[in-house]
């Protein structure tokens, strides 16, 4: 009778759920508490009910995470990808119920919209990918989980400013192009392990110390901020791209 009843009352459950958000006077709710099964289907519960009924559910209710395409497990049932490609989804995701346990999101190229709440990723989370869909809101990257090495959230929508002196310093891989964020950049504080910094395609803007680069960082895409300015001494062990930017070299 349980195995014919939970399903049922798990959506019944769910918008309450959902309700005991941080921001809600209700209270809080302990994700240690939740299942990795629970923890997903409230990450996805904002996805279109076509999408959710085409990539996730069987009769009606949720499938087994371990039935899920794209989601990979630990021999102890714990989730640790998530890489929903090529699945077509559309909708919002929830990226604070992401289980514990994931050490990596690819979510690239489909038309996921809403906003993302980067201070609540999993600690341990080493790459986070959601680039090309349709993400609207502020970039926080002073929070980032402390093990993250790849972030990938260029052509999205996300605006304001973007606070680049507090990346994890585990990070080597950093793109943000291609969205509608402005403001003054500080580059005078980037990890000492960085290789690749891409924020082209925005609309920063401003003044800007190069003078403090690390030696790691070897691709630097500054193209296309039409008001960012500065210089830069050319070394030819980095690639560095200037065009409709004020920025300019110097020996």
């Amino acid at each position: 009778l349980i195995g014919v009843f939970l399903p049922t009352l798990m959506k019944i459950m769910r918008p309450l759920i959902l309700a005991l958000t941080a921001d809600s006077p209700i209270g809080k709710v302990d994700k240690s508490t939740l299942s990795h099964q629970t923890l997903m289907e409230l990450f996805v519960e904002g996805l279109s009910d076509s999408c959710k009924a085409r990539c996730f559910f069987s009769n009606g209710v949720f499938k087994s995470i371990g039935e899920w395409r794209g989601v990979t497990l630990s021999d102890t049932g714990d989730v640790q990808r998530v890489n929903f490609y090529p699945l077509d989804l559309n909708g919002s995701l929830a990226f604070e119920w992401l289980p514990p346990t994931v050490v990596r999101v690819f979510l690239r190229q489909f038309i996921v919209s809403g906003t993302v709440n980067l201070d609540a990723l999993p600690h341990g989370m080493e790459s986070f990918s959601v680039g090309e869909n349709e993400m609207t809101g502020s970039l926080s990257l002073v929070n980032l989980p402390p093990a993250l090495e790849f972030f990938e959230a260029c052509l999205n929508r996300f605006t304001g400013s973007v606070d680049l002196t507090r990346l994890p310093e585990s990070i080597t891989y950093v793109d943000i192009s291609d969205n509608e964020l402005s403001g003054t950049i500080d580059l005078t504080r980037l990890p000492s392990k960085i290789e690749r910094l891409d924020i082209m395609g925005n609309n920063f803007s401003g003044e800007t110390d190069f003078r403090q680069l690390p030696e790691s960082l070897t691709k630097l895409y500054l193209m296309q901020n039409p008001d960012l300015s500065g210089e830069i001494v050319y070394d030819d062990k980095r690639e560095c791209t200037l065009v409709c930017t004020k920025v300019h070299y110097i020996n």
